[in-house]
């Protein structure tokens, strides 16, 4: 004969309960596996973002304190004759490519021009031709200093009345710019606004 068989209900029941809690660790430990390489991604690309903003941040600064006239090292020639313009009111030098600082870096770093022995009517009036010149880029034309195709180009160290198509009222006190003749040259661009300012008598 076959011996009955007990079958302890609360064995399996417990049995049960042991496998389903087994599976319920097993399940949240593969969440908290995926949640933690969700978290390392995410800190990953949010340190990679910033990195990169970062540097695109540093670049411009760069790109930007190249092209700031605030970072740009001036002459005491230069400030000086800066300030004497401003008081005249003739601005736009915060732009480093603008004719007007052009015409003022040229005048205060590469002209002999002597400032202690003349008005500042002078310097206004030097100024001003070479913002003209620079304006209506005359320096593809004849008049160019590096041209050689006339006797008195501009932008030279002579007087201003000898440049050529100039004309003065060489008085014996003062030589004033009265006219300016180059109608035979292609000239482009604009002319300065300055010269009714620096240059009353043209």
């Amino acid at each position: 004969s076959v011996a009955p068989i007990n079958i302890d209900d609360d064995g399996l029941e417990e049995q049960h309960d042991d496998s389903v809690d087994h599976k319920k660790e097993k399940w949240f430990d593969r969440k908290k596996g995926l949640w933690g390489s969700y978290i390392f991604l995410a800190t990953f690309l949010t340190l990679a973002i910033l990195a990169f903003t970062l540097s695109a941040r540093i670049y411009e600064i760069n790109t930007h304190r190249r092209d700031d006239p605030d970072t740009i090292k001036r002459t005491d020639r230069y400030l000086d004759f800066k300030l004497a313009l401003e008081l005249m009111n003739v601005t736009g030098f915060d732009d480093p490519s603008a004719p007007c600082t052009l015409a003022l870096a040229w005048l205060a770093d590469a002209d002999n021009f002597e400032s202690s022995s003349v008005s500042n009517a002078d310097l206004y009036q030097r100024y001003a031709m070479a913002l003209f010149y620079i304006s209506t880029n005359m320096n593809s034309t004849i008049v160019a200093v590096h041209a050689g195709k006339v006797e008195s180009p501009w932008l030279t160290e002579d007087q201003v009345c000898r440049w050529s198509g100039i004309t003065c009222s060489n008085s014996p006190e003062d030589d004033t710019v009265t006219g300016i003749n180059l109608s035979d040259l292609r000239l482009s661009g604009t002319i300065p606004n300055e010269l009714a300012i620096l240059v009353p008598h043209l």
